[in-house]
């Protein structure tokens, strides 16, 4: 495998988070362009030289970190698709101390600090993404949502070839 992908940088959700959400994806999202599962992007494009950094970095982070508290706040409506917003003031901390460390390496778009979020629909119409949405709000009620950690994956354009998952096990509260 070529190992000059761009990597990408996620955040790993609890089992029955991860359940509830990747059912929704596979619900929502067009079948023929869904070939990924439902996920929290933290960085879009890591350099694929920086891999061996990177992997220690992240390694460093959740030996000290415990697993952050997170609350799934609310349904946004994205034009052409429909997300859900996740408050995590932790995982926020832990990601701008890793775009520190990756500075003058980072794409425009990992140089601005992200909205988290899980896209269950995308690149629908304007009016199958608001029909979506308004069913969703509907049913919604803000609740805490489980993070256990970071993904790291190459990215080919299509399915994510997996790097490593790593779990949180420090006692710090990144919060």
């Amino acid at each position: 495998m070529d190992k000059n992908a761009p990597i990408i940088m996620t955040a790993l959700m609890g089992d029955a988070d991860f359940a509830w959400a990747n059912r929704l994806r596979q619900q929502h999202f067009p079948p023929e362009r869904n070939f990924l599962d439902a996920h929290i992007t933290l960085f879009h494009h890591l350099p694929p030289q920086m891999l061996p950094e990177i992997r220690q970095r992240v390694k460093d982070m959740v030996a000290v970190f415990a697993q952050p508290e997170a609350w799934l706040h609310d349904v946004m409506l994205q034009g052409k698709g429909v997300a859900y917003r996740l408050d995590c003031e932790g995982l926020m901390n832990i990601r701008d101390e890793l775009a520190e460390n990756f500075a003058g390496m980072l794409t425009p778009q990992d140089q601005a600090r992200p909205r988290l979020h899980i896209t269950v629909q995308n690149k629908v119409t304007p009016a199958e993404s608001k029909a979506l949405h308004e069913q969703l709000v509907a049913e919604f009620e803000p609740r805490p949502f489980a993070i256990k950690g970071i993904g790291l994956y190459y990215y080919r354009g299509g399915p994510w070839e997996e790097i490593g998952r790593y779990s949180f096990r420090g006692t710090q509260d990144a919060g």
